[in-house]
């Protein structure tokens, strides 16, 4: 979706005739999480206040699960954070976090995005939207 110029996904979809579809795509999967991991998240919920910070939410929150699930998936995807996706001069923006598949040439190469995920604010409360390459 645009980052600024779009007022809603609907006019993004229209303008690009983008067909729309929505779909349970998250395979749920138990995962082994490491206790220092666990510790670590219970401690930022327990002690850290983010009512007045996107990045604090981003930075204790977000990003440490990102990380943690993407260590299983490493050989296979990258991580990024704040990478700048251009389409053209209307559409373009920096998400807070992407997935993307991983290039036969390197972590330093973007390839194709699979999970895109930026915070939102919607009267001082902090919403996560995501999405996926279209």
């Amino acid at each position: 979706m645009s980052f600024e110029f779009y007022k809603n996904i609907g006019e993004v979809l229209k303008e690009y005739e983008i067909n729309s579809s929505e779909t349970n795509c998250i395979i749920e999967t138990e995962i082994d999480v490491r206790e220092s991991f666990r510790e670590d998240l219970e401690f930022c919920l327990r002690e850290l206040t983010f009512e007045e910070s996107d990045y604090a939410v981003c930075e204790t929150i977000i990003f440490p699960v990102l990380k943690e699930l993407y260590c299983l998936y490493r050989d296979k995807f990258t991580l990024w954070s704040h990478k700048s996706l251009i389409y053209n001069e209307k559409l373009s923006g920096v998400p807070d976090y992407i997935i993307a598949k991983r290039s036969p040439l390197g972590k330093e190469i973007f390839d194709q995005p699979f999970f895109v995920l930026w915070l939102l604010k919607l009267n001082g409360m902090i919403l996560l939207r995501d999405g996926v390459n279209v």
